[in-house]
């Protein structure tokens, strides 16, 4: 039609074990490199993905692939073309890595992928990719290289998470502690060379991460004279820094008790101990149910620690209940087995739905706290609401306790609908 097309590039696709071996040569001819990962898999390993006996077989992820695809890439810089990739391969995220540190130029991917792997793509920083890659080809087998790179991303997108969260609150201001709990934890303490060794990879993915400081949960098993010596040796660890001011805090059940001496040893390591004022009731662990947080309880426990100062003391809030079906306040029931059939945990919103089907809201003005009934008066839910909240934040303040945590914070969280980005904190946002 006298259409002016210029001079188009003419480029191969490299798709056979052959081609890979001759792309030395086969780049002295052409102006571009297409990888066809789906049939140089198949070809090199001599798997057919059509034949469901073999097909399990086949996978771009085994190391024979790895090396041509890197052999293809190397050949085409060399000649000073570029190399594309056409193929499942150049979509999958495990693969992103290992594509980017051998340079591949270009990723061709359906267009339900591209946003994807463009995503994919920004998230990897050259120096980390060829890490990882590094690691990947020194493997033998698919399973060595697989198992590697699933458990890497695993890790990493915690790992990433962390770092851009504590970022952000380090942006306002605001402090993150790592807090550690372990059902095991007297195993892990249980010798002077295993204590040290815990505290040292501690204090280093502390540093690592740039996290504030420690905080240790250690609720069953609890030995008080190890936790005590732990936390001890995790200050003076973490003291031996001198960049910033390292937290060391614990939260601790509100139901046990210190001698004077040893609460003075731990008052000064800790910067704050936060007294799980909250699981008082029944639960799920006991026979009888009862209010989840009752403040003749929160009082009676709170007793037991006045060997320490208030401001040592910070008091926890639940942003959860208990929910027992068919079972009435304070009925006893024969085993814990028989009540685990009829309780279970509820959060705070699931509360406030509940009032929209016919349960309804009771007040207890000896414990300051809230119940819910059923319509039909058999089932009973225990928790707190902001008018109890804002009761123990008052007489704690009045009392001079240091401050208050919440356990904890996502079941709280709402989304006013699925779609939405941000939700609220229903409880915490209310007082």
């Amino acid at each position: 039609q006298g259409i002016e097309f210029g001079n188009p590039k003419s480029g191969i696709m490299i798709e056979t074990p052959a081609a890979a071996i001759m792309a030395d040569a086969i780049a002295q001819e052409v102006d571009f490199f297409s990888i066809g990962t789906n049939d140089l898999t198949q070809y090199t390993i001599a798997v057919d993905r059509c034949n469901e006996n073999v097909a399990y077989l086949y996978s771009a992820f085994n190391p024979a692939v790895l090396r041509l695809i890197r052999r293809i890439i190397e050949c085409a810089h060399n000649a000073g073309i570029e190399a594309g990739m056409c193929g499942e391969a150049a979509a999958n995220a495990l693969m992103a890595p290992i594509l980017l540190s051998f340079g591949l130029d270009e990723f061709s991917v359906s267009t339900g992928k591209v946003l994807e792997t463009r995503k994919t793509i920004a998230d990897w920083s050259l120096k980390e990719a060829g890490l990882v890659t590094d690691k990947v080809m020194s493997m033998a087998t698919e399973k060595e290289v697989t198992d590697y790179l699933s458990d890497y991303l695993s890790e990493r997108k915690g790992i990433r998470f962390a770092e851009n969260f504590i970022d952000s609150v380090h942006g306002t201001g605001g402090k993150v502690l790592l807090s550690m709990n372990a059902k095991n934890f007297v195993d892990l303490v249980k010798t002077n060379t295993r204590c040290d060794n815990l505290v040292v990879m501690l204090v280093a993915f502390i540093k690592k991460y740039n996290y504030d400081g420690f905080d240790l949960d250690w609720e069953q098993g609890l030995n008080i004279e190890k936790h005590y010596l732990f936390l001890k040796k995790m200050k003076e660890a973490l003291d031996r820094y001198s960049d910033k001011k390292y937290f060391i805090t614990t939260a601790l059940p509100s139901s046990i008790s210190y001698s004077q001496p040893l609460a003075d040893s731990l008052s000064r390591i800790v910067d704050w101990i936060n007294l799980m004022t909250y699981d008082l009731g029944g639960g799920n662990w006991k026979v009888t149910p009862s209010f989840n947080t009752p403040m003749t309880k929160v009082e009676q426990n709170l007793e037991k620690w006045n060997v320490f100062s208030p401001h040592k003391l910070c008091i926890g809030l639940a942003s959860y209940g208990y929910k027992y079906t068919n079972l009435q306040l304070g009925e006893r029931i024969k085993s814990i087995s028989e009540i685990r059939k009829h309780s279970s945990y509820i959060t705070y919103p699931a509360i406030i739905d509940s009032l929209k089907t016919g349960w309804r809201e009771e007040w207890n003005n000896k414990e300051h706290i809230p119940y819910y009934l059923s319509s039909d008066g058999k089932s009973f839910i225990t928790a707190d609401n902001p008018r109890s909240i804002e009761y123990k934040l008052r007489w704690a303040i009045d009392r001079g306790y240091r401050g208050f945590f919440w356990w904890e914070l996502y079941h709280d969280f709402k989304l006013e609908t699925p779609s939405d980005r941000y939700g609220k904190l229903l409880l915490k946002d209310s007082i």
